[in-house]
């Protein structure tokens, strides 16, 4: 519970658009009060797989690119940015990173402060963040004809739950080159590790929080929540 709202929340404290309504949001907050240097630096990207249709291979991969370039033609919007909408999105994926990728480097030059030369450096990069994005392959994987496939030896490509994976790594791995050339950093929420180790392999540059004591509790229930819960029940 609270894994949309805590995206959300990161999503305005990053924010750049956000910049004019950080002390509105935040300021009588302690993260307010204590604001780090990369708030409001970040173009957000927010990203949600909840929707995403799993009936056939085909129906997916369709919804999965429709998702994706909804959520790029909102950003470019927002930011008035100059990128192409492909119809392939994976395409408009990389002209978005490769715009970015410009910015920095144009802006990568030297102010003259009295007689110092000093260097000034836009930060301003790509924050993907990524909610729910288990429930599609979650749900695939409750699909009798996709499971009963995976039985099948060498089933290869020809396996719609591979082919699906396929199409997910395609895009992960697509972030994680822009991450790694620095143009990109993504936060993802959803509801169990398993996607994250399959279904989003290109991906393996990616930190597991939540077992970290600093971080285990943001979202669920506590014990002490789940004890509070069945005392009110009146259950043992």
């Amino acid at each position: 519970m609270g894994k949309t709202l805590l995206k959300d929340t990161l999503a305005h404290y990053y924010d750049v658009a956000h910049k004019e309504q950080f002390n509105k949001l935040f300021g009588y907050l302690a993260i307010g009060k204590a604001r780090t240097p990369l708030a409001n630096t970040f173009y957000v990207l927010p990203l949600t797989f909840a929707g995403l249709k799993t009936d056939t291979v085909e129906e997916f991969k369709a919804s999965l690119n429709v998702t994706l370039n909804k959520a790029m033609h909102n950003f470019k919007l927002r930011y008035q940015l100059g990128f192409e909408l492909e119809d392939d999105a994976l395409a408009t994926f990389q002209g978005l990173s490769d715009e970015l990728k410009e910015k920095r480097t144009k802006c990568n030059f030297f102010v003259c402060c009295t007689t110092v030369l000093i260097p000034f450096f836009f930060n301003t990069k790509l924050y993907v963040m990524i909610d729910e994005y288990d429930v599609s392959i979650n749900k695939a994987l409750g699909n009798p004809f996709f499971v009963s496939a995976l039985q099948v030896p060498e089933g290869g490509n020809r396996n719609p739950l591979r082919r699906m994976e396929n199409m997910y790594t395609e895009f992960f791995s697509k972030l994680k080159t822009a991450c790694d050339e620095n143009v990109a950093r993504c936060f993802i929420t959803g509801v169990i590790p398993l996607a994250l180790n399959e279904f989003t392999s290109g991906f393996n540059i990616a930190t597991h929080i939540t077992n970290d004591l600093r971080f285990a509790s943001l979202c669920g229930f506590t014990e002490a929540d789940v004890q509070n819960g069945l005392a009110r029940l009146k259950l043992s």
